[in-house]
């Protein structure tokens, strides 16, 4: 049962930054393209936060 609820929180992380990343303005975002951040989140998904 732990690792079911550490793999939820896991997934609500990796959702939350997922959301994150799209729904900000694109001027707003830092260093790198919104693109690249997505593909970020996309790549390292073991490592949401």
């Amino acid at each position: 049962m732990p690792y079911v609820a550490l793999g939820l929180i896991a997934f609500v992380l990796w959702l939350y930054c997922l959301v994150d990343v799209i729904t900000c303005p694109e001027h707003s975002v830092r260093n790198l393209p919104k693109l690249a951040w997505l593909a970020q989140i996309f790549l390292r998904a073991d490592v949401p936060a």
